[in-house]
């Protein structure tokens, strides 16, 4: 990616495209997407993928697949409508993940319970339920919303259906597409 003055980098984002050659279907796999700090908060990240998309929906494309990591990823891209990939691997991974930092956090018992419920769940969108969760906590001696406690710092396997009207609607309300 280029920043301001088209010289220096603002960050790198690597993405492939594949073809099933029986199926005939389309997806692209977002590799990385990471920029430098002075470009954080600047709203690149939502135009590089406003513009992704578009390319997406011009080569035809079904579908984007990531793994959501490193630092905010577990949590912008559940944001964004991607949702878990459909794997026992995956939400045991994800499950896991939730459990431990919901021991870590001080919440009321009803709303333990149901994100132990929601934990339960095979719901492949679960995780746009948990990144919506806007109630305060403390975690690591700073205030956060529920939902950003939750999954910043979280790893899990995930897609982006791009013919499902739900995960299109949450994308163009969190990058403006």
């Amino acid at each position: 990616l280029l920043g301001d003055d088209k010289k220096q980098p603002a960050g790198d984002f690597i993405f492939s495209f594949f073809k099933n050659e029986k199926t005939g279907k389309t997806h692209a796999y977002h590799d990385l997407l990471s920029l430098k700090d002075s470009f954080q908060g600047r709203d690149t990240a939502k135009t590089v993928l406003r513009n992704n998309f578009r390319l997406y929906d011009e080569l035809g494309m079904d579908h984007v697949d990531l793994t959501a990591a490193i630092t905010v990823g577990g949590y912008a891209w559940a944001r964004y409508g991607w949702q878990l990939k459909d794997s026992d691997w995956n939400h045991e991974n994800i499950n896991k993940q939730l459990e431990k930092r919901l021991k870590e956090l001080d919440l009321k018992p009803s709303t333990r319970k149901t994100l132990r419920k929601l934990l339960k769940s095979n719901d492949p969108k679960k995780l746009w339920t948990v990144s919506d969760m806007r109630q305060t906590v403390i975690k690591d001696g700073k205030e956060t919303t529920l939902g950003k406690a939750l999954l910043l710092g979280t790893n899990w396997q995930g897609t982006f259906d791009l013919k499902d009207a739900d995960s299109r609607r949450r994308l163009e309300h969190y990058i403006g597409a």
